[in-house]
């Protein structure tokens, strides 16, 4: 697997990162949110989605993860939901890659460290930011159905308790 590292910073911060989204995405209802408590926390929540879905589902994760002080980032992965319903078969890992690292910059701005949350596609995202990111600036990971195949030595020694 190839990691592209990008710039650890968006140009224009939150506001340029949705106003780019509001002239692409279809419908309102799916264009990446955040919470904050009005300052930078000990500990801020990227959540990136899976293929087919966007931020828009997943309100009840980000408000977990706000009520227990924590600042959220939700991000839309480019293809979904985009008024060229057609964008999805050409999007590529790289394009989705970036727009992780995008994420994780902005999550960055709001916590000391970023506890990274993916679905599907999102939890596969997710374990590319923690490898490349500094370890220092990752919290943790939430991994829900991640799109991940495990190595079979692994999975045998997970098996065997060691």
């Amino acid at each position: 697997m190839v990691l592209f590292v990008a710039q650890a910073s968006f140009a224009g911060g939150w506001e340029n990162y949705v106003a780019r989204k509001q002239a692409l995405v279809s419908h309102p209802q799916h264009l990446p949110f955040r919470l904050t408590h009005g300052q930078k926390t000990a500990r801020s929540a990227l959540i990136i989605h899976g293929t087919y879905s966007s931020p828009h589902y997943f309100h009840g994760m980000a408000e977990a993860f706000f009520k227990a002080g924590y600042n959220v980032v939700t991000i839309l992965l480019p293809g979904h939901f985009e008024h060229d319903l057609k964008a999805l078969d050409t999007t590529t890992h790289a394009q989705w890659s970036v727009e992780a690292d995008i994420g994780f910059a902005l999550a960055q701005e709001l916590g000391e460290k970023v506890v990274v949350a993916g679905h599907s596609l999102g939890g596969l995202l997710a374990v590319e930011q923690a490898l490349k990111q500094n370890s220092e600036a990752v919290a943790g990971l939430v991994l829900l159905a991640p799109a991940m195949k495990l190595w079979a030595p692994t999975v045998a020694a997970a098996n065997a308790g060691t």
